[in-house]
């Protein structure tokens, strides 16, 4: 092997590493590392040199070990629940600081349409591990849909909203966002938490609906994977529904 192709294996462990510790998640963070230490075991294995493999294949090992801790542990250590009452405060406090980062996914997001669905016009479930709040879901329902005109959302929006209300689906509570940290956000939650508003809304709804922008075409996909079909388009954004119950 040249000593090129030798060089080679050291870029690529060193460009790996270099990049992991860029990673907001801690899931990427520690992949890519695991990635990078394995470029750099067979650097070492290349060049004869037992203290580069033997520091990064412990480096590899740690990794592992905490990849798999991190599925099983924290994955049973959140709990998804609805929130009433003074929880809604709670709840604005880390939508404030989250803020930019939802409206990365969900660019219609505002804390007025949080506020519409409060109370009985609408549903709200918080993410929550060790009592902090690390994500949350929320559905308006038809008089949060009448609040939410209140909230200075576009045009576009407020036309697939008022399609919603003329349609025989005027009855179903509307999905805005589903939300969690991006911390947390390459463990599965997302679609765990999505699955457990799906079956506790099943024995109340016949349907759910999802607005979604067109833009974001992640979670598009990921919602037609969980069985939506797209009702329409109005401008900017799709109406996907779900049916919860046979007809």
């Amino acid at each position: 092997m040249t000593v090129q192709t030798v060089e080679l294996f050291g870029y690529a462990a060193s460009f790996f590493v270099a990049v992991s510790l860029l990673m907001a998640s801690l899931v990427k963070l520690r992949v890519l590392n695991l990635i990078g230490c394995t470029f750099f075991v067979v650097y070492g294995l290349l060049l004869n040199a037992i203290p580069i493999v033997i520091t990064n294949g412990f480096i590899m090992i740690v990794n592992t070990v905490y990849l798999i801790q991190m599925y099983r542990k924290d994955i049973s250590s959140f709990r998804y629940e609805p929130v009433a009452g003074t929880q809604i405060d709670q709840l604005m406090e880390f939508v404030q600081i989250k803020k930019k980062d939802i409206q990365k996914f969900y660019p219609y997001f505002s804390e007025c349409q949080l506020r519409a669905a409060s109370g009985e016009n609408g549903i709200i479930y918080s993410a929550r591990r060790g009592g902090r709040n690390q994500g949350f879901a929320y559905a308006l329902k038809h008089g949060g849909l009448e609040l939410s005109r209140h909230c200075k959302d576009s045009k576009d929006l407020q036309n697939a909203l008022t399609e919603v209300q003329k349609s025989e689906y005027s009855q179903a509570p509307v999905f805005f966002a589903d939300y969690i940290v991006p911390k947390y956000r390459d463990l599965g939650l997302a679609h765990t938490f999505h699955e457990q508003l799906i079956e506790d809304l099943r024995n109340t709804y016949r349907e759910i609906l999802w607005i979604n922008h067109q833009g974001n075409r992640t979670m598009s996909r990921l919602l037609k994977n969980e069985g939506y079909t797209l009702l329409s388009v109005q401008g900017d954004y799709e109406i996907l529904m779900l049916r919860l119950q046979k007809p």
